[in-house]
């Protein structure tokens, strides 16, 4: 959407809000144990997106593959951005 960019144009700073997505990057929670309260709908959502299962395999290899747990590959990546 542009935002990023327009920050970097600008000189500003960008804080990622909740990197580990309220819980759902930390690999505690799976379409079977979802989190109790307003994050089940919020999970419901997420885990039903073929991208976001994409995306957290995605996490899974790379953390394999270094030794990392998901929740630590999500806040390397907010660092490395």
């Amino acid at each position: 959407n542009g935002l990023k960019a327009t920050c970097d144009e600008l000189g500003v700073h960008v804080l990622a809000y909740s990197p580990l997505a309220l819980g759902l990057l930390t690999g505690k929670y799976s379409p079977g144990n979802l989190p109790s309260g307003p994050r089940k709908g919020l999970a419901e959502k997420y885990f039903s997106d073929a991208a976001f299962a994409e995306l957290t395999a995605g996490m899974a290899e790379v953390g394999r593959k270094y030794g990392a747990t998901p929740a630590q590959v999500a806040l390397a990546w907010c660092i490395a951005k």
